[in-house]
């Protein structure tokens, strides 16, 4: 892109420099032969427009409008000025999305995964490090310094566990889920249901990407006899 971006802030500017792009293209360069379909569009915008299509929800057609209307979408899509009006055509995105099929998209989300997981980690650490300075000069009653310091240490201990799972450790201990309530540990995937249960339950949806989108609080059976 040849105009300069005024807003470094923006969402795409950050993303493009975070993205690692070559090792995108490495990975997408096997579903090429070198002599059948050498020629094409450039791995490099195609995949800035897969990003795109991904993170907005859009469809073919509308993510090449998007990209052809957005000055910071084209240049996180890497689309010169001369070539706006004639990047890619809508169609051609089919095209490719039957060639790269399910691995192809693999290579993208695994590395963009990868590398925002590690960003976020980098921000987390940079905010603990203002956070901590805060507390340490932080002007208010005893008790008060005293919850400041316990989220502080709370804090600390995630933040080294998130390290942790930044370098592929799977079983962490004492693993942190909750800042509310740090006692709380999670459940294994496919542990067999309690012979019996007391009080309420509660029960969390968690979409793909691990976000909580539902909770559900369920009163215990009103035929339970109470323990004493």
């Amino acid at each position: 892109m040849n105009t300069p971006i005024a807003d470094q802030a923006n969402e795409p500017v950050i993303l493009r420099k975070i993205i690692p792009w070559q090792e995108i293209i490495n990975g997408l360069v096997p579903f090429y032969d070198e002599k059948d379909g050498c020629r094409g569009k450039s791995l490099r915008t195609v995949a800035g427009v897969f990003i795109i299509r991904k993170l907005r929800g859009l469809g073919d057609r509308p993510v090449v409008s998007r990209v052809a209307e957005n000055r910071y979408i084209q240049y996180f899509c890497n689309v010169a000025d001369e070539n706006v009006k004639t990047f890619i055509h809508h169609t051609a995105l089919c095209k490719i999305r039957k060639r790269f099929g399910e691995e192809g998209a693999a290579v993208i989300g695994d590395e963009i995964f990868r590398s925002l997981r590690l960003a976020s980690a980098i921000i987390f650490s940079g905010s603990l490090r203002i956070f901590g300075e805060k507390v340490a000069d932080l002007t208010a009653p005893e008790h008060e310094k005293e919850k400041a310091r316990e989220l502080l240490t709370l804090l600390t201990v995630f933040n080294g566990q998130n390290e942790q799972k930044i370098a592929g450790e799977k079983h962490i201990k004492d693993r942190i889920v909750s800042l509310s309530d740090p006692d709380m540990r999670p459940i294994k995937k496919g542990k067999s249901h309690p012979d019996c249960e007391s009080g309420t339950t509660l029960q969390l949806t968690f979409n793909r990407d691990g976000f909580m989108i539902n909770a559900e609080n369920f009163i215990g059976n009103p035929g339970d006899k109470i323990i004493s």
